[in-house]
């Protein structure tokens, strides 16, 4: 069983013009900011898959009770009749609605993650094409002087033509995760939306973690599980079997959870020693700043030290946003996401 499955649900989702406006998203009369944990309410409130999962379920109830009550008049009249829809099956129909609820939330709140990649990757990349098209200025220079060949100068400028490439991907990708952002929450595709922060996870949460608590939780609320158990309900599958398929699960279910628990502690490491690079890079930078004013570096080496110290940023708020994807994919395993 793997978690990242998970995102690979069928999201069929019509994109309609009407969204009900949430006060607190309003920070301009055409911009509708999204807070994190707002999307919870939102896919609740919006998503058209959940409706037509609703409706099914009324549909089949519907005609459960229709049944029934034909079989009550042909019992009045002497008549043997039989039901073609049991309570299993309607159970079998919640247990997906409610499968489908919790893989909408997690698919709507794993887009609000990527698009704040996407937005950290295209500045990472803004960066590193501006010095390379500051050290191809140089190069012509030199190239002019005679102190470098052809072949450097071609190379670089190939390397800038991939960039370039490398960010209209990054780019359409950007585009196509807000689109299908927006469809999940049912937002018009034309409407500007502005995306709040990623909320920080603190060594309190992590400090706090009980693992075999958080796995007995995962296990009771596993929509999965559930619906293998009705299913074996339903089929009336042998006992033994039954027990042993189960079993399996829950042991699928503990190894995901531990996993999960050990990539949270890695994320957080990697997100330390970003911090203590970042510390260094700025007492770093206080110098270089100090030499450029009094005129010992080239404002070509200050350009270069405020870029590595922006890069740095850039990789802790990376950092940071591996470490709430990994903590929030834990959350979802325990309310039932495994």
């Amino acid at each position: 069983m793997k978690f990242k499955n998970f995102i690979v649900f069928s999201l069929i989702i019509s994109i309609l013009s009407a969204f009900p406006v949430y006060a607190a998203d309003k920070v301009e009369e055409d911009i509708m900011v999204i807070e994190y944990d707002d999307i919870e309410d939102m896919v609740l409130e919006n998503n058209i898959n959940l409706e037509i999962a609703k409706y099914s379920i009324e549909n089949l109830e519907d005609a459960r009770d229709e049944e029934r009550e034909a079989i009550r008049q042909a019992s009045e009249l002497g008549m043997t009749a039989f039901t073609s829809i049991t309570n299993g099956q309607i159970n079998l129909l919640r247990l997906n609605r409610d499968q489908i609820e919790k893989s909408q939330i997690y698919t709507a709140k794993s887009f609000f993650i990527a698009l704040h990649q996407l937005s950290n990757n295209i500045k990472q990349l803004e960066l590193n094409k501006a010095s390379m098209e500051e050290q191809l200025q140089i190069n012509k220079i030199r190239y002019d002087l005679g102190l470098i060949t052809e072949s450097v100068l071609n190379s670089l400028e190939t390397s800038i033509k991939e960039t370039d490439v490398t960010y209209n991907t990054l780019i359409n990708s950007r585009d196509s995760n807000e689109i299908q952002f927006k469809n999940i929450l049912d937002i018009s595709s034309s409407k500007e939306i502005k995306l709040g922060e990623i909320p920080n996870v603190s060594i309190d949460y992590i400090e706090s973690i009980d693992l075999k608590k958080d796995t007995d939780l995962a296990v009771k609320n596993s929509i999965s599980l559930q619906i293998q158990k009705q299913n074996q309900s339903n089929s009336r599958e042998d006992s033994k079997i039954r027990s042993r398929q189960n079993k399996l699960t829950r042991k699928d279910i503990e190894l995901s959870m531990l996993n999960q628990h050990n990539l949270i502690l890695e994320k957080y490491d990697t997100l330390e020693n970003s911090k203590k690079a970042l510390e260094n890079l700025e007492n770093e930078f206080e110098v270089s700043e100090f030499k450029y004013l009094v005129g010992l570096i080239s404002l070509n080496d200050f350009n270069t030290a405020k870029r590595q110290l922006d890069l740095q940023r850039l990789t802790v708020e990376a950092n940071e946003i591996s470490l709430f994807t990994e903590a929030e994919n834990y959350e979802a395993m325990k309310s039932g996401m495994v």
